[in-house]
């Protein structure tokens, strides 16, 4: 197992450490809870996160958010990407800078 995730792993078992390593999660939404969801996916070692948000880094998201002032009118969901990869480079993580519509049936 991963030297990353040896703590985990004596905490949880290599079964259910296997169980995360093989799921995938998608993020709708890279503002204020998602991008507080997301890193702590990414050091558990999920297996796959897919990012999705339509906006944008904007100077008033920096307070409660994962984005620095370099970031500002950068895609949150590619930014997101970029970060979480350097937290945990094991995990495969997509980003997806799109609008989602959630139609009824």
């Amino acid at each position: 197992m991963n030297e990353r995730l040896q703590r985990q792993v004596a905490c949880i078992g290599e079964a259910k450490q296997k169980a995360i390593s093989d799921a995938s999660v998608v993020i709708v939404g890279m503002g204020g809870l998602g991008s507080v969801v997301a890193p702590q996916f990414a050091k558990m070692g999920i297996g796959q996160l897919t990012l999705v948000d339509r906006d944008v880094v904007k100077l008033n998201n920096l307070a409660r958010q994962m984005y620095n002032d370099v970031d500002i009118n950068k895609p949150k969901a590619v930014i997101a990407q970029e970060r979480l990869k350097k937290i945990n480079p094991d995990i495969k993580v997509n980003s997806v800078y799109a609008d989602v519509d959630i139609m009824e049936s």
